[in-house]
């Protein structure tokens, strides 16, 4: 019931952007001559909303939760069909906004006279056709976004100086994968590249940084990760959807303290059937070279999603003896609130943002939907001695797309300062 009000009340404002949106089109294109053209487009129109409302209501209602491919389904669906009238409707209103005072000058001018001019902006053609082709630009965008861009594969490397590096870890080559959301992914054939990928840059360490999805999405994919290998070991830490059922509402309940647990322990023991250590608030230390380099890794620290699981100062008491630190976790606010200039943390390796899915790179611009939110949301930051890795992750969540923020396999090479030339 509450999902049918809702669905209602969405279904309410959906029905006003199309009214407002077509009134725009009417002004925009040219009228279809046949009026049985025109009713057949009329009757698609506005028989859009209610189909996807629908579906949505039948997906919430047919089960435990939702099915993640179904949800995706649907609001990919929305997307499409609304976002671009968002903004085709956007355009219309400002140009109103902007063009209405003078309008109403010209209209008072011409009082008394034959002419008639117009007095909305978003009426005149021009006008009109700008926000009809900004609306066909968005929908093009939205379409690669959905086929092509989240198909798409990025391998990002970064060579990074820490100058307290022991010698025996100068040139430690780090994978930091995240954010995978195994049932999100298009097909076996991305896997197939994902692992080749990976493969390619032959790490000595690979680090994962949480969201593989729930438990139960683990055991219905291809293998991935027991196909990646890395001669000094493979460390992962947990996100927030790996402890939640399947499906995309159950952030809003978050799991009990039991629910956690079990889903942890299932997770240990998937992990380490592939030689991967799985770390909550707790720490490995390796050897490399002499030195010894430990990996400290958090449990779920999200307070939005209801998740406070987090213990930095037991991950690091477990680090006792290392030579230099490393920590992995799910979200990066940790680096800011815990890490940066306050504790013994060399380098920090973080997913959970995925760039907003959405960014932008052009020249110096670096943008992503993420900041909006997120202080640290892609790519490295440095502080003095310290640096943090974000990744913008390899699946996605709501939307299945991805617009000029692929997929991310990150190579790290830790490097000690090479001495100026002289």
């Amino acid at each position: 019931m509450e999902a049918l009000r809702f669905a209602l009340v969405l279904l309410g404002i959906l029905l006003v952007v199309d009214a407002l949106a077509l009134a725009v089109l009417r002004r925009a294109l040219p009228r279809l001559e046949r009026p049985w053209l025109r009713g057949i487009a009329l009757a698609l129109y506005w028989s859009l909303a209610p189909l996807i409302l629908g579906a949505f209501v039948l997906i919430l209602g047919s089960g435990d939760g939702p099915a993640l491919r179904s949800t995706m389904t649907v609001f990919s669906a929305l997307a499409l069909a609304y976002i671009p009238k968002f903004f085709l409707l956007a355009v219309a209103g400002v140009a109103t906004v902007l063009l209405t005072p003078w309008l109403l000058v010209r209209a008072i001018r011409a009082a008394g006279t034959a002419r008639r001019p117009e007095l909305f902006a978003w009426r005149i053609r021009p006008v009109a056709v700008a926000a009809t082709a900004c609306g066909a630009v968005v929908l093009l965008g939205l379409l690669h976004a959905l086929t092509l861009g989240r198909g798409t594969l990025a391998v990002r490397r970064h060579v990074v100086e820490i100058p307290d590096l022991p010698a025996g870890l100068d040139g430690l080559r780090l994978v930091h994968l995240s954010d995978l959301h195994v049932a999100s992914l298009p097909d076996g054939r991305f896997l197939e590249r994902l692992v080749r990928a990976v493969g390619d840059l032959r790490p000595d360490l690979l680090v994962y940084t949480g969201d593989f999805g729930p438990p139960e999405d683990a055991g219905a994919v291809p293998e991935i990760l027991g196909r990646l290998s890395a001669p000094l070991g493979r460390v992962a830490v947990l996100g927030n959807h790996d402890l939640i059922r399947p499906g995309l509402a159950d952030d809003d309940s978050p799991p009990t303290a039991a629910e956690k647990e079990a889903r942890t322990s299932r997770y240990r023991a998937y992990l380490a059937a592939r030689d991967w250590a799985l770390l909550e608030n707790d720490a490995v230390v390796l050897e490399r070279g002499g030195a010894r380099l430990g990996i400290l890794g958090l449990g779920v620290d999200d307070p939005h999603h209801g998740f406070d699981d987090a213990d930095l100062p037991a991950a690091l008491a477990a680090s006792e003896g290392a030579d230099f630190r490393i920590l992995l976790a799910h979200n990066p606010t940790t680096w800011d609130d815990e890490v940066r200039g306050r504790l013994p943390i060399g380098a920090m390796f973080a997913g959970h943002t995925h760039a907003g899915q959405i960014a932008l790179e052009a020249g110096p611009l670096r943008w992503n939907l993420a900041q909006l939110s997120l202080r640290r949301s892609r790519g490295l930051y440095r502080d003095g001695g310290q640096v943090l890795h974000v990744s913008s992750g390899i699946g996605y969540v709501f939307l299945p797309f991805r617009l000029g923020c692929p997929a991310e396999v990150s190579l790290i090479e830790l490097r000690r300062p090479r001495p100026a030339a002289t």
